[in-house]
């Protein structure tokens, strides 16, 4: 053998000893073992069934999943402190005994962890609206719609001018019932983007019903001159908001 890989050999062999006596003891922490918000900053999971929580139809396997999740799972009253601690030492809390019920009987039925955890967002989360200044955002459809959708668009968006045909068959198919909001989104990484929706705003402030059309965005390199030439006196599909931006 050649010295060369005579020694490539041995230094190899010493890297993988090293390895192999250095893994076991920084074994990386998965995210199956999360630490639970017990309240006691303990760190370990409860794995004692909670009152009142019928655990009987799970086996070995869906136990472990059910601890796993009521012990990593906030109160459902927004307290500082699991599921499971919640249940067994907050009283007042009744939500997250509903809740408990809720995660055993998904877990029988079959569901990951990350699908529970989605299921409890919707169903005992309270729900954060944020509300978007659509005052001056041009729009085509019904005042009164049942369904507002808000588009926020950057000219030079490869996927906005995809979302295009989308939007006009939405429009087409729902008359009365859909209403489109207009809002630019121009991204820092897109050269011209801001150029061509400061362009497309000054262009709707001046016509009092919308200028823009759908020939002067989204394109792959707008022109904001020609997006200001090409602006008529009525608005067709898509218009800029002057508020957006």
């Amino acid at each position: 053998m050649p010295p060369v890989l005579s020694r490539f050999g041995l230094a190899s062999a010493a890297l993988f000893a090293f390895l192999g006596a250095w893994t076991p003891l920084h074994r990386p922490v998965l995210a199956t073992e999360d630490k639970p918000a017990d309240g006691k900053g303990s760190g370990e999971i409860d794995t004692s069934p909670p009152p009142g929580i019928d655990l009987s139809k799970l086996d070995e396997y869906e136990r472990k999943v059910f601890f796993r999740v009521v012990n990593r799972e906030p109160s459902s009253c927004g307290k500082g402190h699991s599921l499971i601690y919640s249940v067994k030492h907050d009283a007042g809390c009744r939500r997250s005994v509903f809740a408990v019920r809720y995660v055993a009987k998904l877990v029988d039925s079959g569901y990951t962890d990350s699908e529970i955890a989605e299921e409890l967002q919707n169903r005992y989360r309270e729900v954060v609206h944020k509300d978007i200044d659509i005052s001056r955002a041009p729009n085509k459809g019904p005042a009164d719609a049942r369904v507002t959708l808000i588009e926020f668009v950057d000219y030079e968006c490869p996927h906005c001018r995809t979302a295009q045909a989308l939007m006009r068959q939405v429009l087409d198919t729902y008359p009365r019932q859909v209403r489109l909001c207009f809002k630019h989104f121009p991204l820092s990484s897109h050269t011209n983007a801001r150029l061509a929706a400061e362009a497309a705003t000054a262009a709707h402030n001046r016509a009092s019903s919308g200028p823009t059309t759908t020939r002067c965005g989204p394109m792959p390199t707008p022109s904001p001159r020609r997006c200001w030439r090409r602006s008529p006196r009525r608005w067709d599909s898509t218009s800029p908001d002057g508020a957006a931006i």
